[in-house]
């Protein structure tokens, strides 16, 4: 009986602790759901413009998998209606989505690591070999 007394006393002084680790959880996942939804593919949708280049790229998502074709380019008129983005989906970070950008000076895709800053930026991150670039878009407002 002795036995069985210390092993309730134990439950009842564990059970405040299962509690709490409860609660850490269900903190845990609301504010999982809220870094979540800053990943909303409507807010990666529309026209934007890189900041560097007089290039402008319209995005867009099918099922959860985007694209971004060129619209206007003042340099070269050629580009419009190509591809610049492709495949980009979300990262299992939840703070990053993944994709392929063109690089028109390698005439190839590389991968990229897309981030959206807030309403009216986003920064593309893409490594080529040992060279690193960051690609800032800015949103166009019509």
């Amino acid at each position: 009986m002795e036995t069985f007394q210390k092993y309730f006393n134990t439950m009842q002084i564990q059970k405040p602790k299962l509690v709490t680790l409860g609660f850490f959880f269900f903190l845990l996942g609301a504010a999982n759901s809220f870094a979540d939804f800053s990943l909303d593919t409507s807010k990666l949708a529309g026209q934007w413009k890189m900041s560097d280049k007089p290039i402008w790229v319209e995005m867009s998502f099918t099922e959860e998998v985007g694209q971004g074709q060129i619209i206007r380019h003042e340099n070269d008129p050629l580009a419009v209606g190509k591809l610049l983005l492709s495949n980009i989906v979300k990262d299992s970070d939840k703070n990053f989505w993944n994709g392929f950008i063109y690089v028109p000076q390698l005439s190839r895709i590389h991968p990229m690591k897309l981030s959206h800053i807030d309403s009216q930026e986003i920064n593309i991150r893409v490594k080529v070999g040992f060279i690193k670039k960051t690609v800032i878009l800015n949103r166009v407002n019509d």
